[in-house]
């Protein structure tokens, strides 16, 4: 007698859902914007992952100028990575949007994104 026709399962084996990064807090707030005074200005997030915050990668990326290189990433807590980056006294900025995106190589993501403006009489 033969197999044919019979059916063999393998155990059930359960796949755990991603759990989305979330914003725990940003500085500036969200949706406000960058200052820049003549000493620049630094802007920083704090993001959770439940499921594995080590991968979570930090990218930031000026409207005008492409992708900031400089920022600086850290444990702040067993679920959560910050990351900060300093934008240089630069006229250059002034409205321009400044964003961070932050990937839990997963395929979701936090992004946050802020106005820059320059403090009156700042960059004179």
């Amino acid at each position: 007698m033969g197999t044919a026709g019979c059916f063999y399962f393998l155990p059930l084996v359960p796949v755990e859902d991603n759990v989305p990064p979330t914003l725990v807090r940003a500085s500036p707030a969200r949706n406000g914007s960058v200052i820049l005074t003549d000493r620049g200005a630094v802007v920083y997030i704090v993001v959770a992952d439940q499921d594995n915050a080590e991968e979570l990668t930090f990218l930031w990326e000026m409207s005008g100028s492409g992708i900031l290189s400089g920022a600086q990433t850290i444990p702040d807590g067993a679920n959560r990575r910050a990351s900060q980056i300093q934008i240089p006294p630069e006229a250059r900025f002034a409205g321009e949007t400044l964003t961070v995106i932050a990937n839990d190589n997963s395929g979701t993501t936090v992004v946050v994104s802020w106005l820059v403006e320059i403090s009156e009489g700042a960059l004179e």
